[in-house]
């Protein structure tokens, strides 16, 4: 376990290093080997991350793994605000989360275990198997790219807010209804009735009889996770 106040050496690799932030002690600042400041992370999701590297990262040798330190400095620099890796560029307003509160529905209600949409740093601790836009993300437990595999049980879907993946994200879950074992796709859509914002595709395909809408939430009543939950 890791614990606050505690400094923590790079165990393979004189890579990189982190270890508590002077004004605040449930956060860990990472720096590289030269004392540059990388970002920070929250004790309970550096905790989180250390669990899931441990036991995930030696069933990928064909990633050639690093220290647990050298690959979160990697994993944060991935998801840099602007930065591309292997032609994915990150956009942290489409790192938002579902609040943690409402997962405990999902999960009662609807059997959810899953996420489609998400990454190591704002995965929710209570998901089972989830979904990432970055291939080197399985070392702390991901499986690459939401649309790669067939969709079976049960998910929690909140994508980017882009055209593109609005579109093409709920095409994939009507897909999923079709099959001879439908899967349940929960989306989280925003509601842009404005054609001039370019959004509002998707909506063309509210309509199919295999589409539920469970709720609309009020805009003033709702609130995602921003980044900043998980990385201080």
């Amino acid at each position: 376990p890791l614990r606050p106040h505690t400094r923590y050496l790079p165990i393979l690799t004189p890579t990189t290093h982190y270890s508590p932030s002077p004004t605040d002690p449930t956060l860990f600042w990472i720096h590289d080997s030269s004392g540059r400041f990388i970002d920070s992370l929250t004790h309970s999701r550096l905790t989180f991350l250390h669990t899931r590297f441990h036991s995930h990262a030696h069933l990928h040798p064909h990633l050639s793994p690093g220290s647990f330190e050298s690959e979160i400095a990697l994993l944060l620099l991935r998801y840099a605000d602007g930065r591309t890796t292997n032609g994915v560029t990150t956009t942290l307003k489409d790192h938002y989360a579902i609040p943690s509160t409402w997962l405990p529905l999902f999960r009662h209600h609807l059997s959810i275990t899953r996420e489609r949409f998400a990454s190591p740093l704002n995965v929710h601790y209570d998901t089972i198997e989830y979904w990432s836009a970055h291939a080197r993300d399985a070392l702390f437990g991901a499986i690459f790219n939401g649309l790669s595999t067939r969709w079976g049980p049960p998910a929690e879907i909140n994508p980017p807010y882009t055209p593109h993946l609005l579109y093409t994200t709920l095409r994939w879950a009507i897909a999923a209804a079709s099959l001879s074992s439908p899967a349940l796709s929960l989306l989280i859509l925003p509601v842009w009735e404005d054609p001039s914002r370019g959004l509002h595709r998707y909506s063309t395909l509210l309509t199919d009889p295999r589409v539920h809408r469970i709720c609309r939430i009020p805009h003033d009543s709702f609130s995602f996770l921003p980044p900043s939950s998980f990385r201080g």
